[in-house]
């Protein structure tokens, strides 16, 4: 089972970034975190789906099961301060 993991506030250590997003997907069945184009992190839904595309050899068939597990408001609520 993959799970969603919420980073925010524990990758970076820069009060600026304290709230920002950062996320990663874990894979219960062989323990341990998913890796897509040598990246087991991402700030972005961008730059994760980006890095899907480059290492799945179907492109983006199959990413819509990684975004389900993503809260709906979790990229909401950062501005350009970071809060």
């Amino acid at each position: 089972m993959i799970r969603f993991i919420d980073l925010k506030g524990q990758m970076y250590f820069s009060k600026q970034y304290k709230t920002d997003p950062c996320f990663a997907f874990y894979d219960t069945i062989v323990d341990r975190f998913m890796n897509f184009c040598d990246s087991e992190i991402w700030d972005t839904w961008e730059e994760f789906q980006e890095a899907y595309r480059q290492t799945s050899p179907c492109g983006l068939k199959g990413i819509e099961r990684y975004k389900r597990l993503i809260p709906n408001d979790y990229f909401n609520g950062v501005n350009d301060d970071g809060i």
